[in-house]
């Protein structure tokens, strides 16, 4: 589902979809990395054209950097593996 305009409650699915399932999981299991290492438990994930490109989770306490949340180390991610400041 994406999100850049406003969504209309009578148009999401019942059910998500496998993929968005995994998606989800995969932010969960970021968050429980975040858990483990004492961190507030936040994980992100990004995804571009159904494929996961990047990945974060909470680690500010640990990298002593009050930017390095989850959804920050993602987005630092995706735009070094896809060389490009903008995420389209």
């Amino acid at each position: 589902m994406r999100l850049d305009r406003p969504v209309d409650p009578d148009r999401i699915p019942a059910q998500p979809d496998a993929a968005d399932l995994a998606f989800m999981r995969l932010a969960l299991d970021q968050a429980h990395n975040a858990w483990l290492l004492g961190e507030v438990p936040v994980g992100a994930v990004i995804v571009r054209e159904g494929k996961v490109i990047a990945t974060g989770f909470n680690r500010p306490i640990g990298d002593s950097d009050p930017t390095a949340h989850a959804e920050i180390i993602a987005l630092r991610q995706a735009s070094s593996l896809l060389d490009n400041y903008r995420l389209p």
